[in-house]
């Protein structure tokens, strides 16, 4: 799958809070707002992947997303998200 360029035309430009919207299948930012890419730490021209956020709870994350897909919604405070430079959110 070709790597997707963000997309500062999108939708997610205009929200005011950190959005990112991911690919789960190749773990890629597919677009986020300036909010998110100075929050995260990144430069919105080469995003890391997603799970570089998640340190070593990528499993928890999976396990969150599967409960997302299960019942359309979902919440949780168990996922701790780091910045690039490795500061804990």
């Amino acid at each position: 799958m070709p790597q997707l360029a963000l997309d500062t035309d999108s939708v997610v430009a205009a929200v005011p809070e950190a959005a990112v919207v991911l690919c789960t299948r190749t773990d890629t930012v597919v677009t986020a707002n300036d909010a998110a890419s100075r929050l995260l730490g990144f430069d919105p021209a080469s995003p890391p992947k997603f799970s570089s956020f998640l340190t070593t709870q990528v499993h928890q994350f999976l396990v969150f997303l599967d409960e997302l897909d299960t019942r359309g919604q979902a919440w949780t405070r168990e996922i701790e998200l780091a910045r690039t430079d490795g500061k804990s959110l």
